[in-house]
C-alpha cells in the first residue's frame, strides 16, 4: 500500500507499508471516519474498507463510530487471486466524555 490515511486523528503508528496494524484516538463528538487508502502494487488492484470496495486514491463510506473500540479492517487483493492479499487493520477508539475527564485529571496529578 502507498497510503493510508483517516478523516479524523492520527494514525499510530505513523503510516509504513510493512506495518499492518494501527490504532487511533478520536473525540467523542466523532461519530464516523473515512479511510482513505491508495494501492502501490499493480498485482492488487482491489480494496476493501469492512468488506466494502473503495477505489485506490479514494476516501471510503463513512463508518460509523460507537463509544470505545471499533475495528476496522482494509483488504488488498487482485482478481482471481486465492490467497489472502494483504490485510491492515486499524482500532479507532471514539473517546467518552466522562472517561476523558478522569483520564485527564489522573494523569496531571502531582504526587
Amino acid at each position: 500500500m502507498a497510503e493510508l490515511t483517516v478523516s479524523s486523528g492520527k494514525l499510530s503508528p505513523a503510516f509504513a507499508s510493512s506495518t499492518y496494524d494501527y490504532r487511533v484516538k478520536v473525540s467523542e463528538s466523532t461519530k464516523s471516519i473515512l479511510v482513505y487508502a491508495s494501492i502501490s502494487d499493480p498485482a492488487a488492484s482491489n480494496i476493501s474498507v469492512n468488506s466494502l470496495a473503495t477505489m485506490s486514491g479514494s476516501f471510503s463510506p463513512p463508518i460509523s463510530l460507537n463509544y470505545g473500540e471499533n475495528p476496522v479492517e482494509i483488504l488488498l487483493w487482485s482478481p482471481g487471486y486465492t490467497g489472502p492479499g494483504h490485510k491492515y487493520s486499524i482500532i479507532i477508539f471514539r473517546g467518552y466524555l466522562l472517561l476523558n475527564f478522569y483520564l485527564f485529571k489522573i494523569e496531571n496529578l502531582d504526587y
